[in-house]
């Protein structure tokens, strides 16, 4: 079905123009059409004359009423003569424009009219017949010279010279006259064709096809360009500047110096705060806006961004500093005529930092072109990454310098200057390995051990199965300002909740509903001297919503470099999981709102892992992770460990990117444990509750990819070192020997009648100084070469000996004088508690064990709750596997980015591991230590071959926050939501969104309230609609008036052709695509020795 435009608001002045109900001009006999003339004659304005014949066969078209041109080269016509009883008018174009003979004699239009056959231009618009109604190729063997429709999807009348109606003729809208609306061009068919609700024959008021002083562009929304569209400032769109009316024709209508659009920035009429008047020419200007170094930001707001008003470029990177914030509009247009717009307002730069983003390139030589806008061609200069591959735009062109060393203290410039990659392909070799990930180290240089971001032939193998960006798995980072945090999780965490404490974001809480775990992390006030007193801290908060058993704490260093506790709970009480996690929020925060919603439908008592970390004398950090001890088993704890386990947190400041290691396959550490155990009288129950979890140690060790052995002494060896019972008992993998120790009259029990005074530290140092660096000891009772030493204390009573427990801790951080460092671990008393022996204040073994970064275990655990320490051992043990393993990240990763893939033959043949995937398991497969940063193999998936080809994948931490309580706020008075703060001016602002998606695309974001409103012209509707702001949405005018031969169809909000009204009859049918009547084939069905004539649509006898 055609579409012919509505008429929509065009005065009947204007539908007068051009109308067939004209009286005729002066001449012959009246006509419609040159075939009501007589032969040599042809119709021109409704009367008969003579035809104009020029030499060589062309015809000039009559003037059309509203003006035109006749097309050039519009088309030859070999003969000007035309019979409707020519038999072979269909194959015929007398007059060359596209349109048969036969189809002109036979198709009528509406009000009986038809194109001449004679006349190329029947309407006189200036556009061939056959242009109009759609034809792109001349008729057949006629010889003619035709340029046919450009766009045969849209047709004009070739009837009517105006076909929209809006007083414009078809031949001036269409300039070139080739059937297609090209750009400068209004359309032909649509009365408004640039959709500001005013007809294109108001805007064009001599309707010459030529934007003249005084006119508005019925092709541009905006004709001035001043920001508001035509027709919202001429509010009623009668084409007239009215009293209260902006001009449309002039972008600035008080000539104050200040475009409409910086005054009035909602387009509402009114002078609301922060607007000024676009009608009163003294509350604007050049006093107010003098720019005197045109830079696009007004003398006496510079001082407010810290710029130079003298210098239109102060930091001296190439981007004027209005450009660098975002101007879009010139302040002072008299003295600066030649002002670049900011193209993308939205993305800034700061003017008084040379490099933004401190990638090495200066913010002009990312902004090439110097247009504001970031476009395909260019990097990002406010984004140091631009494609996201982990290496920054600097170091992938080559660039060796820091240009603001001042504010960029850890941009670290490119290694080898003369080798780049592209910054705007993550992948430059097309191997499937980001950039960065190959250039392990991100220094731009071609280092030992990496790939080559530009040789696609090293990502083969294991490489390409862990390390191919398909392949990668993904997180999701969730973020506070407020609160510094930014945590890292796996999608299956869908519920999110920022608890506020007083409207201030103070936390994340993350839920997975598929494993049922929460995550929970947030700010506390720090106690204490350290970490470690927050934990115990974190355990009382902990301990007053439910009972805690279980405690186990080691203290490590974080990736980012503060002091941190990592710590695990048993947490009893059958409530539930959601809940309960609210209520340790609350806990921690005190008064808080915006907790997890609902409930999770699954109980305690709970699993709980949590790091607390220092990060300033104000400013404690505590993540913990919970969920059901039902769901939990030990060989997939990294459903807890992934975000309590120190990889999941970072300051908000901090990014991200992928990291690539290639490795190969170590042989397993050698790893000898020695027991040091308290053997004094109140002793026995813990004794007997390492034999109850003793087979469950020696499973976890043979299990592990390290060549172990245990061996054991007691607190009583300082004094008799050679006794049987108090004395050292010799390495060995027996599990019965080894239990033997711990049970009560089995052969090498410890026994209980050891010294009352019981030195469990002494008796460790001296059994090292004395036995296990005796070179001349039998193997089985001295320490191997290479081995790595660890011990585990068990005793209730402190260490009793004068030494202190950092002279202790100096001793065992190099305990053979040559740099060798002992682990040390222990399940010992707590601080502030007796266990009801002799304690030090601080306790010296649990001050030594942290000290140490060892694991510290409560003994307390052998006596309550299920009375078992295997949770304690466990942890033990994992962090003694942890520490010696080979395989060490370069970067810390996010535990559950991590992917590892192994060469098969690295597993000596077994095929019973998934090499190019391993799985995350702690019985066959890997798992990550976030304390150590190393990765750790279990069962199938240990490799048995050294020196196979290994790889590792995971997304990495960069540390880009100096300050541990997260940057300066600029913005001290917080920004109240959706404002948010603009860093350069200090203050808190509008976003150019609103803070929220836009409600539909008939909206705008007022600046004044931060608030999407309706745009008064829904931001332009479409031909034949109107802006209803009542519904903020476009409706179809149903009061429209279509040209001659078509009506209004309001379900389609178009005028389509009036098939009733052609009146087709007889031997005619409708031909909508026309909006005519043509012959039906065969005029309709011949009788008998009939022929159809189809210039006629007539059945005749003889041939046709």
């Amino acid at each position: 079905m055609t579409r012919f435009a509505a008429l929509s608001l065009i005065p009947l002045a204007l539908l007068l123009i051009g109308c067939a109900n004209e009286p005729p001009a002066a001449g012959g006999d009246a006509c419609t059409t040159s075939i009501d003339c007589p032969a040599g004659q042809q119709c021109s304005g409704g009367r008969c004359v003579a035809s104009d014949k020029k030499d060589g066969g062309e015809v000039d078209p009559p003037p059309a009423d509203g003006g035109g041109e006749q097309a050039e080269d519009a088309g030859t016509t070999p003969a000007l003569d035309a019979s409707l009883s020519d038999p072979k008018n269909p194959l015929k174009d007398t007059d060359c424009d596209g349109l048969s003979d036969a189809e002109e004699f036979a198709i009528t239009y509406h009000d009986g009219r038809k194109t001449s056959p004679t006349n190329p231009d029947t309407d006189g618009d200036g556009i061939l017949d056959g242009v109009e109604v759609g034809r792109v190729a001349p008729i057949a063997g006629t010889g003619c010279t035709f340029q046919g429709d450009a766009d045969p999807s849209t047709i004009t009348s070739p009837v009517a010279a105006d076909s929209d109606g809006d007083g414009i003729p078809d031949g001036v809208e269409d300039k070139n006259k080739n059937g297609r609306v090209d750009p400068g061009e209004s359309d032909p068919n649509g009365s408004d064709s640039d959709g500001d609700s005013i007809p294109d024959g108001l805007e064009d008021k001599n309707r010459d096809g030529v934007l003249d002083p005084g006119e508005t562009s019925p092709i541009l929304r905006d004709s001035d360009g001043d920001g508001i569209p035509d027709g919202i400032e001429d509010q009623n769109r009668n084409g007239i500047v009215d009293p209260g009316e902006t001009d449309p024709a002039n972008p600035d209508s008080d000539g104050d110096g200040c475009l409409d659009g910086v005054e009035d920035k909602n387009w509402n009429h009114q002078v609301d705060l922060g607007e000024t008047d676009p009608l009163d020419p003294s509350d604007c200007g050049p006093a107010l806006s003098a720019d005197a170094d045109c830079d696009g930001i007004p003398d006496r707001e510079e001082p407010q961004y810290g710029t130079d008003p003298h210098n239109p470029d102060t930091d001296g990177d190439g981007l004027k500093d209005g450009l660098e914030i975002g101007v879009t509009v010139n302040p002072d247009p008299t003295h600066c005529p030649d002002f670049q717009p900011d193209l993308a307002p939205t993305t800034r730069t700061n003017p008084t930092r040379p490099d933004s983003d401190c990638d090495g390139l200066l913010d002009g030589e990312e902004d090439a072109n110097h247009n504001g806008r970031r476009d395909s061609d260019e990097t990002d200069p406010s984004m140091p990454d631009t494609d996201g591959d982990g290496l920054t735009d600097g170091v992938e062109r080559g660039s060796c310098t820091n240009h603001d060393p001042a504010n960029c203290p850890r941009h670290l410039p490119d290694a080898d200057c003369t080798a780049t990659t592209d910054p705007l392909n993550p992948d430059s070799d097309g191997d499937g390995i980001a950039d960065g990930a190959e250039d392990s180290n991100q220094n731009g240089q071609l280092d030992p051990g990496e790939l080559n971001p530009n040789d696609p032939a090293d990502g083969a193998g294991p490489a390409q199965q862990a390390c191919s960006t398909d392949n990668l798995r993904p997180v999701t980072i969730h973020e506070s300002i407020p609160a510094d945090l930014r945590i890292a999780a796996t999608a299956d965490f869908s519920e999110v909740a920022r608890p506020r404490v007083g409207g201030v974001e103070k936390a994340i809480m993350v839920y997975d509903p598929t494993h049922q775990v929460v995550g929970l992390a947030l700010l506390t006030t720090p106690t204490g001297a350290g970490p470690a007193a927050d934990e115990t801290a974190g355990r009382g908060k902990l301990a007053a919503v439910g009972s805690v058993s279980n405690a186990i704490s080691q203290t490590f260093t974080t990736w980012d470099g503060y002091q941190a506790v990592h710590a695990l709970y048993d947490l009893a009480g059958a409530v539930d999981l959601k809940e309960r996690a609210n209520d340790i929020a609350g806990r921690f925060l005190g008064s808080a709102t915006d907790l997890l919603a609902g409930s999770a439908g699954v109980t305690g008592p709970l699993k709980i892992e949590a790091e607390y970390v220092r990060r300033s004398p104000t400013r404690t950090v505590a993540v913990m992770a919970l969920m059901p001890q039902a769901r939990f088993t030990e060989s997939k704890p990294f459903y807890l460990s992934d975000l309590g386990g120190g990889s999941a947190l970072a300051q908000f400041g901090d990014t991200n990117a992928a990291q690539c290691e290639v490795f190969e396959t170590q042989p397993p550490a050698m790893v000898d444990f020695v027991w040091v155990v308290d053997n004094s009288g109140s002793m026995l129950s813990y004794q007997t509750a390492v034999a109850n979890a003793g087979a469950v140690m020696i499973q976890k060790l043979q299990n592990a990819a390290i060549d172990w052995r245990m061996a054991a002494t007691t607190s009583s060896y300082y004094r008799y070192p050679n006794d049987a019972t108090d004395g050292f008992r010799s390495f060995t993998t027996s599990q019965t020997t080894i239990l033997n120790w711990f049970t009560s009259g089995a052969s090498g029990w410890f026994n209980t009648n050891g010294t009352g005074t019981e030195q469990v530290l002494q008796s460790a140092r001296l059994l090292t100084e004395n036995q296990l660096l005796d070179g001349t000891a039998t193997a089985d009772r001295k320490l191997r070469p290479g081995a790595t030493l660890v011990f585990i204390l068990l005793a209730d009573a402190d260490d009793q000996s004068s030494t202190t427990a950092q002279g202790f801790a100096s001793f065992f951080q190099n305990y053979d004088g040559h740099g060798a460092r002992a682990q040390l671990h222990g399940i010992v008393c707590p601080d502030g508690q007796s266990c009801g022996e002799s304690q030090s204040t601080p306790h010296k073994n649990k001050a030594t064990i942290d000290l140490m970064g060892g694991v510290f275990g409560d003994i307390n655990s052998a006596n309550t709750g299920t009375g078992s320490l295997e949770p304690t051992i466990d942890a033990i043990i994992n962090a003694a596997i942890a520490a010696v393993s080979p395989y060490t990240t370069q970067k810390p990763p996010i535990a559950s980015t991590i992917k590892v893939a192994i060469d098969p033959t690295g597993f000596g043949g077994s095929t019973a591991c998934a090499a190019s995937d391993l799985p995350r398991d702690r019985q066959n497969g890997f798992d990550f230590d976030g304390v150590s940063r190393r990765i750790l193999f279990f069962g199938n998936c240990r490799p048995t071959v050294a020196g196979q080809r290994a790889a590792v994948s995971y997304r990495y931490w960069n540390d880009l926050t100096t300050n541990p309580d997260g940057e300066p706020d600029p913005c001290p008075d917080k920004c109240i939501p959706p404002l948010v703060c603009d860093e350069a001016l200090g203050e808190c602002v509008c976003p150019s969104d609103c803070g929220a998606p836009s409600p539909g695309p008939t909206h705008m974001c007022e600046p004044a309230t931060c608030r999407w409103v309706c745009s008064p012209d829904c931001n332009g509707c479409g031909a034949n609609e109107f802006c209803d702001t009542g519904s903020c949405s476009c409706q179809c005018n149903v009061s429209m008036t279509c040209g001659p031969g078509f009506r209004f169809d309001t379900e389609t909000c178009a005028c389509v052709c009036d098939t009733w009204g052609l009146g087709c009859q007889g031997n005619f049918q409708v031909d909508e695509a026309l909006c005519g009547c043509v012959c039906k084939p065969d005029c309709g069905g011949c009788a008998p020795g009939l022929t159809c004539n189809p210039s006629r649509c007539a059945c005749v006898g003889g041939p046709s």
